[in-house]
């Protein structure tokens, strides 16, 4: 198994998406505390967040993928 490493910006935000959402979904199913903000918020609408507020001026991602070979 190869693992395919990126490195990039906002553009890498698409990759995130899934795990965000799967993540969000299961703490509101198991949370009593979960705020309704979060439950409500939509993938679109954090990602937005992430591009107008990048940490030191500039947002890095960092992802890992395993390869089909």
């Amino acid at each position: 198994m190869n693992i395919i490493y990126l490195e990039g910006k906002e553009e890498l935000l698409v990759y995130v998406k899934p795990l965000w959402e799967n993540t969000r979904d299961y703490h509101s199913r198991i949370s009593t505390y979960f705020s309704s903000k979060f439950s409500s918020q939509s993938s679109e609408s954090r990602k937005r967040e992430f591009e107008n507020k990048p940490v030191g001026g500039q947002l890095l991602m960092e992802s890992k993928e395993k390869s089909s070979e």
